[in-house]
């Protein structure tokens, strides 16, 4: 005969724990389920298991530097620290003044955007931001972290 844990009692498929935080004016109840082994229903194969995330959901300020990594200071942005927004599921970065580059997230977190023959690609994946900018005169990098998460 197995023991009950403390504050727990036995649910459909284990031992269910509930618990419910009281702040003044708020309530809050969650419900956390402890499955035994031998009892934890077979998880069904899939061929993909990835989840479905918004691309709205790595919207934010990113805070980093832009790092020249091949080209001339002359020709090309200077390397430099700064913020870059991502907001309604796109990154707009004004690479130069006249050119300014709109990739849309995608729901992995990788960007690419394309003007001409200015090519961004990168990704955002646990809260940082990585994406390189390419034109035939330069290659800039910038490596990031979300410092404020609007979505």
């Amino acid at each position: 005969m197995e023991r009950k844990p403390e504050g727990m009692t036995m649910g459909r498929h284990g031992w269910v724990l509930l618990a419910a935080l009281a702040v003044p004016g708020v309530v809050a109840a969650t419900q956390v389920v402890a499955v035994r082994a031998a009892e934890a229903p077979a998880a069904p194969a899939r061929a993909a298991d990835a989840r479905a995330v918004s691309p709205r959901s790595y919207d934010g300020s990113y805070q980093g530097r832009a790092r020249l990594v091949h080209g001339s200071a002359a020709a090309c942005p200077a390397s430099r620290y700064g913020v870059v927004d991502i907001g309604d599921a796109a990154l707009v970065f004004p690479y130069q003044p006249s050119l300014v580059l709109a990739a849309p997230l995608q729901p992995d977190g990788t960007l690419h955007a394309a003007d001409g023959k200015a090519v961004l690609d990168g990704k955002v994946i646990g809260g940082r931001l990585a994406f390189t900018v390419r034109t035939p005169e330069c290659e800039t990098e910038f490596h990031g972290h979300v410092v404020w998460n609007h979505p």
